[in-house]
């Protein structure tokens, strides 16, 4: 064996216990993730040094076409052949240990560990760097070793190499791009790190903002003592300056009561630590057999959206609740010092001048009463909210793959917004009703009495106005009936039924088959999946829907609220035909304790282990659909997304005109004349507009403005003119938009979604909607934004970016 080679390696292996007992020096975590990261340049260029040297001395060996000479470089083979690989695995240990310290590294800034866990992980790697550099050293001179002892063994090893490609380009490309994913991994640290920074910076002032306004309701229940205290002592011993006296102090205590404009405070600083999150950011989650699994999160924007929309909401009543009681305490200090002042300047004589201690005392008790209800209010305000930061509130949790990032629930997805066009809507109105003045002078009065109407007046008229004729319900059947009732009624989805039809001969031929079927409230979407389904799947269709008995082959089960469990039974008793699994409305499928998120994530797991047996339809809302794009990967669990838009006016009259001749009626006109084809379509065109171009809503304004002439004829009323009234408040959206997103709820859903503010804020608001009719209660007791207002709703929300419909 030359002693060169021997020298080389020698010299080779020094070099390396070098560098790793340089890494194995003790320090805080962050020095050495820096050392880690600059060390893997040194070991890479190291190991690539070597690498280089064995394989340029077998490429020019090959060249030289010298066989008689391979066998001294035998060692520069088994160097190339055998060691790249112990090279290779030994960064890819080096990568993943920085990765896995980083990791703990953003543990330890949340909170989920401490210094002396990271401490110890660090010491842990290091240990099983010196382990594993070792054994790559031993690996090296093992052979230097047994080529002494058997030749024969390599010599024969040798003739193998001789006719292989050699091995080592390739793994000097892997080691260099190990070196720069350590670099990467590092520099993602960094911004990660700092972004973590700035989620402990939040969390410390949302706490703090929580904190001071249960310091400054402390302070009112001092103040309101302070007063209480004085007025009883000058009640002890009463004289002519009582009242003035009292007088004095309250305006002294009065003085010292400062309104605090909160929400001015708390933007001031949360917007210096919003500075410190990173926006769209490409991270490594985790390794796997050698390979960093990547995500890509916006955490800037997914943290304001979870801050909008459950953090938000409860500090603005903790603020409102503790604003309120200091501006009560000033109110009831200024109005007692009022009181002690006149019944000062009205007592004629002064040594007579008396005071009923109960009168001046009763706004002060009350006051107590109330800041003690609110202190209690406010506990419980702080408590869901330590709840969620605690639950949720923790960059680290992005490496848990079992759990969305920052969810957040329908309900809570609401907050309160800027109206942004109620200005421009108002001047709108405003010049609207000046021109019709002007214009019309003997509408004057009616226009007056108009304007003059409150907006829920007007929404009662909306939805009176829209009301179908109960003598006419034999011929008005044909129109409102939802879902399928024959293929002769289905109008203007052929594109759709053609694609639905595409992708199910597709999963039939092997591939995956999953599609979701979106569009607004009445556009068509259970009769377009049950048209597919009776098209493809005749006899093989497992309709499931919350609350409904699933049967199969004999055998049947209750479906919950978890969807688990629903398809855990269906794989149990599918047998070995091919089904539809077809699921409408989606957005029912969740309760309190489980989230529709989290039925999503189930039903996706169960299509990715079942696409070959089951071909997956599911519908919901569009407003739904944008909502749950935000925490789910839609585009990910379902192969295709058909969106049931608008129909042409001419669609739309086919579709009235089928419906209208199966009534075996004649449309009349004023005058009692039979309607021809051209006023016919004239009609069907200003209902096109009126619903634009939903199907549902046209059918429904057709049913609303019909009406019964005899038992052969029927007549069609104007559509009236103007939109649905501005119906608009900020905890009113807020309800609306809760229901609309989830197309049914309860009293009970909601105030497990709204928390302790349902009874004392929505509650009364959801009161108010119900009477006035804009909210229907069911028969069976859900409630229901109401369908002949659901859409126009829908419009106003998302003109008012509560949602987007």
């Amino acid at each position: 064996m030359p002693q060169k080679i021997k020298s080389y390696i020698d010299n080779f292996s020094a070099r390396f216990q070098s560098l790793l007992n340089q890494a194995s020096q003790t320090g805080q975590a962050d020095e050495i993730l820096e050392q880690l990261v600059m060390t893997s340049d040194e070991l890479g260029r190291l190991l690539i040094e070597l690498g280089q040297t064995a394989s340029e001395k077998i490429s020019s060996n090959k060249q030289a076409e010298d066989p008689v000479s391979a066998n001294s470089l035998i060692l520069q083979y088994i160097i190339t052949h055998i060691c790249s690989e112990s090279s290779k695995i030994f960064m890819l240990l080096w990568r993943d240990s920085i990765f896995q310290i980083q990791k703990a590294k953003l543990f330890t800034v949340d909170g989920e560990g401490n210094e002396m866990i990271l401490q110890q992980l660090v010491l842990d790697n290091q240990l099983v760097f010196m382990g594993a550099g070792k054994e790559l050293l031993n690996n090296l001179h093992q052979p230097v070793e047994n080529l002494k002892a058997y030749p024969n063994h390599y010599n024969k090893q040798l003739k193998k190499w001789l006719l292989q490609e050699d091995p080592w380009p390739s793994y000097e490309k892997q080691i260099r791009e190990i070196i720069l994913q350590c670099h990467t991994l590092h520099k993602k640290h960094l911004i990660i790190l700092k972004s973590a920074q700035g989620f402990q910076g939040i969390k410390a002032k949302i706490f703090e903002a929580v904190k001071f306004c249960n310091e400054e309701l402390s302070e009112v229940s001092s103040f309101i003592n302070q007063a209480t205290e004085f007025i009883q002592t000058e009640t002890q011993s009463a004289s002519e300056k009582s009242l003035t006296r009292i007088a004095n102090k309250l305006q002294v205590i009065e003085s010292q009561v400062n309104i605090t404009y909160h929400i001015d405070v708390f933007n001031a600083g949360i917007e210096d630590e919003l500075t410190h999150i990173a926006g769209e950011t490409e991270f490594t989650i985790q390794t796997q057999n050698g390979l960093l699994m990547q995500a890509r999160i916006n955490f800037l924007k997914r943290l304001t959206m979870w801050l909008n929309r459950e953090i938000f909401p409860l500090l603005f009543e903790v603020w409102e609740v503790t604003e309120l009681n200091k501006n009560g305490l000033k109110m009831a200090l200024q109005n007692i010092r009022n009181m002690a002042l006149l019944s000062s300047s009205d007592t004629v004589d002064k040594n007579l001048q008396t005071f009923n201690e109960k009168n001046y005392l009763q706004p002060l008790l009350v006051l107590n009463d109330n800041n003690s209800n609110t202190i209690s209010q406010l506990a419980e305000f702080s408590n869901i909210i330590h709840q969620r930061i605690a639950a949720d509130f923790k960059l680290s949790l992005v490496y848990d793959p079992e759990r969305y990032f920052l969810p957040f629930s329908s309900g809570t997805a609401l907050t309160n917004r800027i109206d942004l066009g109620r200005i421009k809507l108002l001047k709108v109105s405003q010049s609207w009703f000046s021109n019709q003045i002007i214009r019309f002078h003997h509408f004057r009065k009616k226009v007056v009495q108009e304007y003059s109407l409150s907006r829920a007046e007007k929404m009662v008229r909306f939805i009176q106005v829209r009301q179908r004729d109960e003598s006419n319900i034999h011929y008005t059947s044909f129109f409102i009936t939802k879902g399928y009732f024959g293929d002769l009624f289905a109008i203007g989805r052929d594109e759709e039924l053609a694609h639905l039809a595409l992708l199910i001969n597709n999963w039939r031929e092997g591939f995956r088959g999953s599609v979701i079927i979106t569009g607004q409230r009445f556009s068509g979407k259970t009769l377009t999946g049950e048209l597919a389904a009776s098209r493809n799947f005749p006899n093989n269709t497992i309709r499931l829907s919350p609350g409904v008995t699933l049967s199969l082959h004999g055998r049947k089960m209750a479906a919950t609220y978890n969807i688990a469990d629903s398809l855990e039974f269906i794989a149990k008793n599918r047998e070995h035909s091919k089904y539809l699994i077809w699921i409408d409305d989606i957005e029912l499928w969740w309760e309190p304790n489980i989230p529709l998120y989290r039925n999503i994530k189930e039903l996706s797991h169960f299509i990715d282990h079942n696409s070959g047996h089951f071909f997956f339809m599911v519908s919901m809302n569009l407003s739904t659909y944008h909502h749950l794009k935000q925490v789910t990967e839609l585009e990910r669990i379902f192969q295709a997304h058909i969106h049931l838009g608008k129909l042409s006016a001419a669609e739309i009259e086919k579709a009235i005109l089928i419906r209208h001749l199966a009534t075996h009626r004649s449309l009349v006109n004023q005058k009692q004349e039979k309607v021809g084809p051209a006023e016919f379509r004239r009609i069907s065109k200003a209902i096109a507009q009126a619903s634009m171009g939903n199907i549902g809503d046209a059918l429904n304004l057709w049913s609303y403005f019909i009406e019964k002439v005899d038992e052969e004829k029927v007549i069609f009323k104007n559509i009236p003119s103007g939109a649905i009234p501005d119906f608009y408040r900020p905890d009113q959206a807020i309800l609306l938009t809760s229901v609309m997103l989830q197309k049914r709820t309860n009293e009970y859903r909601l105030r497990k979604l709204f928390g302790p503010a349902f009874t004392e804020r929505y509650k009364p608001v959801l009161m108010r909607l119900i009477s006035i009719g804009l909210i229907e209660r069911q028969l069976d007791g859900w409630l229901e934004i109401n369908e002949r207002v659901v859409n126009e709703m829908g419009k106003m929300l998302d003109a008012k970016h509560y949602l987007t419909y």
